[in-house]
């Protein structure tokens, strides 16, 4: 059986801390980089009239998911 170090033990716990929000803010930028493309090229988005008379704006979608992570009570 393996047993880290203390450093190891520390640096585990301590550095999730600064790494989460770094991971969070990177996939929130990017995704608001994609946002002019999704909407001029409607990308992943059917529109109206179809086969299912169903639609879906994905770049409504990518604003509903970054507004997701916007933390709660």
């Amino acid at each position: 059986m393996f047993t880290p170090d203390a450093m190891r033990l520390q640096a585990r716990y301590n550095l999730f801390i600064v790494l989460y929000p770094v991971g969070v803010a990177g996939e929130l930028l990017t995704i608001y980089a994609a946002l002019p493309y999704v909407r001029k090229s409607g990308m992943f988005s059917v529109r109206l009239p179809n086969k299912y008379n169903v639609s879906f704006d994905y770049y409504i979608c990518l604003i509903i998911v970054m507004l997701s992570y916007i933390p709660c009570e």
